[in-house]
Formats: structure tokens, C-alpha cells, sequence
């Protein structure tokens, strides 16, 4: 930034000498290219900065006497960078980190925001929060995600722009919290009349709030009251099962979840599917044949119990054995 500052002698038409100090400091003008002074005791200050700030005394010595004139100099400039921040996790507020910082040097121009930014697991910086309130010290960042890392800094603005970014925060690691969504895209398919094989997805990457360790899988008969049935699979990368040991035709539901080092997440929705049919383990009772007349014979018979059907009765079958007299 190129400024200049001009400080006035204030005594025109005298013809005495003028002598400039700062601070008490006699300024030699002529060893500083940035300083000039002018004949008439004008002294002007170009491509100003901080370490011009100070007081300016300007002597005159002439026949006539001697006097002097002060005036303190203050060069608006960009803010300091925060200094001291601090990240540290709420102990009111889940998935949340409390920052604090001490307020900077203003450039001698009031602040009118703070900027923060977050790199999260190592990410590149991104702006959270643009505008600060000025006077602020301390704010919370809400609605992180668990077992994720942070790292902020921050800078100050005045009118004439934004200064430093402060040092970077230790990183913060919020703890894991079991998976907050269902596996996904779970779906049942009937293998044979005893197996039936599932299949699914991850939760989403965003909220299984930790490292999947793993799924458990429970299952039990359509809409009677029956002990749950359970299946562990320690293995995250695996995301099926075969369900085996189930009974012929019959109806099942089924549920997933994931589980972390935190523990167990959030079932999935109820999948239901049957096993497949296998053949009849009773056959019809009570078998009776007739004669009608010369070229047919009547069969009679009582259905089996259904539960032995194990599948849709298409039909029976008869079969008889001739014997000739």
C-alpha cells in the first residue's frame, strides 16, 4: 500500500530552520528516500507503516525566536492475526468444539468481523464462518461429524481489508458414536427350501460416525411370536449372508446393522422373503378305492395338513398296480 502522510510546519512565510524529530529523535530526512522536506518546513512521509506511528515535533529556529508544533501520527493498517487460539470439545454439546482466541492488534482501524476457516481430516481450508461478530472471543462449531479430526484459524477485518490468518489450532477428533443410518439397498432372495441369501450396502460414509467393524443380522418367522434369531459378521467388508437351517416354505423377516468401536447402529427396515418350496413330507390319508363298473374305479383321500405341504398343492398324483385273474 503506497500512502503518504504530509505534516505541515505551520509557519509560512518564516525563513528560519526546521528541524523534524519523532519521538524525541531528530529525523534525518535526507538518509530516508522516503522522506522529504520542503522549504517552507513541510515534512511529507511516503509508502507509510506501522513504524512511522509516533509523535512529530517540528522545531523552528529564526531571528525571530523559536517555537515548536506536535501532532501524533497513526497509520491505519491491516490487522494482526488472533493470537492464542484455542480449539478444545464442548462438554455441553455433543459433536460440537468451543474456539477461543485473544483479540489482535486492530491496525489502527476498529474490526469489523472475524473469518474462520476448518480443515477437516486433512482437507484443504474452507471458510465456516464468515462474519464474526467483532467483539467476539470465543464461538462453538456445532453439527461436526463424529470421528472426525478439525483444525481452524482465523483473521481479523478492519476498513482496509483482511489481515493474517492466526496459527493453525491443534487438531481436534470427536469421538465415534454408533452408525446414526441403516445399511442401504437391503434386499432377500429365496435360495433353496431351506436358505435364504441377503444382501446390502454401507451406511453412508457420513454417518457411520466411526470405523465399521462389522454387522449383526436378525431374523425370526413372519408375524408369529417367536424368539429373534441373530447373526454377527466381524468383517466390514462383507455384505452378504446365506441364511441357512430355515424351515421349508416359510416366511421370514429380516434386518441389518452396522456396528463401530462405539457399538451397535440403527436397523434397517424389515426385508421379508420365503424359502423355497420343497415337496410334500405327509402323504393324502385315508385312501379309498372303488370300483364304478367294468372300466373305472373311484379314489377317495383326505388332504395332507398343510403344514406338510411345504409349498402351493398344484395336484395329486395316482398311480395303481393291475392285477388280472
Amino acid at each position: 500500500m503506497d500512502c503518504m502522510v504530509v505534516l505541515y510546519g505551520q509557519w509560512s512565510g518564516c525563513s528560519g530552520q526546521f528541524v523534524w524529530e519523532k519521538d524525541g529523535q531528530v529525523i534525518n530526512t535526507k538518509s530516508l528516500p522516503r522522506l522529504r522536506l520542503d522549504v517552507n518546513g513541510t515534512l511529507h512521509i511516503s509508502q507509510t507503516w506501522s513504524g512511522d506511528i509516533g509523535t512529530y515535533t517540528c522545531r523552528v529556529t529564526s531571528v525571530g525566536g523559536n517555537d515548536s508544533r506536535s501532532a501524533h501520527l497513526r497509520v491505519r493498517q491491516l490487522p494482526h492475526a488472533p493470537e492464542n487460539p484455542s480449539a478444545v470439545l464442548s462438554s455441553t454439546e455433543k459433536r460440537a468444539i468451543n474456539l477461543t482466541w485473544a483479540k489482535p492488534f486492530d491496525g489502527n482501524s476498529p474490526l469489523i468481523r472475524y473469518v474462520l476457516e476448518v480443515s477437516e481430516n486433512n482437507a484443504p481450508w474452507m471458510i465456516l464462518l464468515a462474519n464474526i461478530e467483532p467483539d467476539s472471543a470465543t464461538v462453538t462449531v456445532s453439527g461436526l461429524i463424529p470421528a472426525r479430526s478439525y483444525q481452524f484459524r482465523l483473521c481479523a477485518v478492519n476498513n482496509v481489508g483482511k489481515g493474517p490468518f492466526s496459527k493453525e489450532t491443534e487438531r481436534v477428533s470427536l469421538p465415534e458414536e454408533p452408525p446414526s443410518a441403516p445399511p442401504q439397498n437391503v434386499i432377500a432372495s429365496g435360495r433353496t427350501n431351506s436358505s435364504i441369501m441377503i444382501q446390502w450396502q454401507p451406511p453412508p460414509e457420513s454417518q457411520q460416525n466411526g470405523v465399521l467393524r462389522g454387522y449383526v443380522i436378525r431374523y425370526r418367522l413372519t408375524g408369529l411370536p417367536v424368539d429373534i434369531q441373530y447373526k454377527n459378521i466381524s468383517n466390514p467388508d462383507v455384505t452378504n449372508l446365506l441364511l441357512e437351517d430355515l424351515i421349508i416354505w416359510t416366511n421370514y423377516e429380516i434386518e441389518v446393522a452396522a456396528y463401530n468401536g462405539a457399538g451397535l447402529g440403527v436397523y434397517s427396515q424389515k426385508v421379508t422373503e420365503w424359502t423355497l418350496q420343497g415337496v410334500p413330507t405327509v402323504a393324502p390319508g385315508n385312501v379309498q378305492a372303488e370300483a364304478v363298473n367294468s372300466t373305472s374305479i373311484r379314489f377317495t383321500w383326505t388332504a395332507p395338513n398343510p403344514q406338510f405341504i411345504n409349498g402351493i398343492n398344484q395336484g395329486y398324483k395316482a398311480s395303481s398296480d393291475c392285477h388280472s385273474h
